[in-house]
């Protein structure tokens, strides 16, 4: 079966990887994300002539290679298959004119420039255009359930909605229709109106994002600061005690203040980087 390499300790350990430990369980992880992606994601590892370990994912035509640093947590290896796969997931995006209620301040505008009574003026609407934004993130299988993100919301939803049987749409079919869809560019309203009409809520997530912290040793804080700065370069990080700052979601341990240095000095590098380009 294909990936079955990921969780083969024999053929990892034949790699003789500097540090087994961490190669098998780097595998252990990157198993668990690729089991529960809504799309195929296929893997190889191996070594090259200097006895470096790489793993290759490959998704449809494209691939994309890592070397395998012990300098780089599981979470931010996981973090960057995620940041390669996430453009192939099924989604879609698009604009819709839907019609609302006037807020106070147009009511009462209207009220004043127009001959239309306050009475009359809260039955007022005007058109706007809402953009639209769906992803697939991930699937359970096993549950014919999928975690579904509609408008910075998030859900789980089944395909399990037929009254017989027979009509029954298991997830893994459900999926691979959307992502039909998805490659072959239908537009993102049809493909919001399959995956609404071809499965239900189960429930909504809590709208909570709980605190991550870090507190990696020297080299891989700042391979974190390295693979994260894309994500977070629009947020400020600021200090919360000597050694501990707050980057987002995450609270930043240093072990020492040289590192915290190291890591402060790429922080503001780069911002002054995107200023730089910005102007």
């Amino acid at each position: 079966m294909a990936n079955n390499h990921l969780t083969d300790k024999t053929y990892l350990r034949d790699l003789n990887f500097k540090d087994e430990y961490y190669l098998v369980t780097l595998c252990q992880h990157l198993w668990e994300f690729i089991k529960n992606a809504p799309i195929p994601i296929y893997t190889s590892i191996f070594k090259n002539k200097n006895d470096q370990v790489f793993i290759k994912l490959s998704i449809g035509d494209k691939a994309f290679t890592y070397e395998v640093d012990t300098d780089i947590s599981y979470f931010d290896f996981i973090y960057r298959f995620k940041l390669a796969s996430f453009r192939f997931y099924p989604q879609f995006e698009f604009e819709e004119e839907i019609e609302v209620e006037l807020d106070t301040e147009e009511m009462l505008e209207k009220v004043a420039t127009t001959d239309i009574s306050l009475n009359d003026v809260v039955f007022l609407t005007k058109k706007i255009l809402v953009k639209q934004q769906g992803f697939i993130h991930k699937v359970m299988l096993s549950k014919d359930e999928f975690l579904f993100e509609y408008n910075g919301k998030k859900y789980i939803r089944t395909s399990l909605i037929a009254d017989r049987i027979e009509d029954v749409l298991p997830v893994k079919q459900f999926l691979q229709n959307v992502r039909n869809m998805y490659y072959d560019q239908i537009e993102g309203i049809i493909i919001k109106d399959y995956i609404f009409n071809n499965s239900k809520i189960i429930s909504e997530l809590p709208d909570v994002e709980n605190d991550v912290t870090i507190d990696y040793k020297k080299s891989m804080m700042l391979n974190f600061f390295k693979i994260h700065y894309n994500e977070l370069k629009d947020v400020e990080l600021t200090k919360e005690m000597d050694l501990v700052h707050r980057w987002g979601k995450f609270r930043i341990v240093f072990e020492d203040s040289l590192i915290e240095d190291d890591c402060i000095k790429y922080y503001r590098t780069r911002r002054q980087q995107n200023i730089k380009s910005f102007n």
